[in-house]
C-alpha cells in the first residue's frame, strides 16, 4: 500500500443541497468518505463496487482484458461467457436515483447507448462503471477500445468537471467504430 495514491477533497466544500445528496449516496459526509478512503484497512479489504485500486494504465488494462473476451496477453482471467452475461442490460435507460443521470445497466456495467452515453455517442455495445467522482473505466468493442481515467482529487464541483466528462464524449467522436466490433 506504500505506493498507493492517497484521495483529497479539493475545491469547494460541497454545501446544501449537494452536499445532502452527497451524504445520502455516500453514507458519511463527502469529506470523512475521502479520509475514510485512505485507510489501510479501506483499501486492503474486499469491497467489491467501493475500493478497486489501480492505476489508470491498470484499470484500462482490466477493461482491455474484459473487451477481448476475459484474456490479456495470453493470460485466461475470465471465461467469456461471464463477460458476455454481464453485459446483458438489465434494465432501460432511466435515471439513476444516486447519480441523477440516465443510465442503463446490466448485472455489472453501466452501458453505452445511442445518444445518451457516459461513453459518448453512438457506444451502444460499451460497457464500464464510473468510480467514486473522477474516476471512470469503460471498454468498447466496436472500436476496439478500453480506457482508464483516475484522479486522486475529491471535487464535485470544479471548473473542468465539464472537461472531465467531455473525454468520452470526444472519444467517442473521434474514434470510429471497427467493422466486426
Amino acid at each position: 500500500l506504500g505506493k498507493v495514491g492517497l484521495n483529497y477533497p479539493t475545491g469547494p466544500t460541497p454545501v446544501p443541497p449537494l452536499s445532502t445528496f452527497l451524504t445520502r449516496a455516500l453514507g458519511v459526509h463527502p469529506d470523512e468518505a475521502t479520509r475514510m478512503s485512505n485507510d489501510p484497512r479501506f483499501l486492503s479489504a474486499v469491497l467489491p463496487a467501493a475500493n478497486g485500486v489501480a492505476t489508470a494504465n491498470e484499470l484500462g488494462r482490466f477493461y482491455e482484458m474484459l473487451r477481448c473476451g476475459g484474456e490479456l496477453d495470453g493470460v485466461r482471467v475470465l471465461d467469456e461467457r461471464t463477460i458476455r452475461r454481464a453485459r446483458v442490460a438489465q434494465s432501460h435507460l432511466e435515471v439513476d436515483g444516486s447519480l441523477g443521470l440516465p443510465i442503463a445497466f446490466s448485472y455489472g456495467y453501466m452501458l453505452g447507448g445511442k445518444v445518451l452515453s457516459l461513453y459518448g455517442p453512438n457506444t451502444t455495445k460499451a460497457f464500464g462503471h464510473l468510480g467514486w467522482i473522477n474516476i471512470m473505466g469503460w471498454a468498447d468493442p466496436e472500436r476496439a477500445l478500453s480506457v482508464g481515467l483516475i484522479t486522486t482529487g475529491k471535487s464535485v464541483v470544479y471548473p473542468e468537471v465539464a472537461r472531465f466528462w467531455e473525454i468520452g464524449h470526444r472519444i467517442g467522436l473521434e474514434v470510429r467504430a471497427q467493422r466486426g466490433g
